[in-house]
């Protein structure tokens, strides 16, 4: 794993602000470590699912987490 931050961490705080919530860094580098944990799972899980196919779509991101763009939340 690189050192560079996966999330855009003002964005992330500027969440949490919006629900009245203050986030440390240290709770914004913790969730930075979680998510890139998370990311590089998921692209091994997309490529077991892909095959051959060298491109990820959105079926197959649908697939492999769950999502179903057309339930609601």
């Amino acid at each position: 794993m690189s050192d560079s931050s996966v999330i855009k961490k003002g964005k992330v705080k500027e969440i949490f602000h919006e629900e009245g919530m203050q986030m440390p860094i240290e709770v914004l580098n913790a969730l930075d470590v979680h998510m890139s944990r998370y990311i590089h799972k998921l692209a091994k899980r997309c490529k077991a699912n892909m095959g051959v196919y060298k491109r990820i779509d959105l079926n197959i991101l649908y697939v492999t987490t769950g999502y179903n763009p057309n339930e609601k939340e």
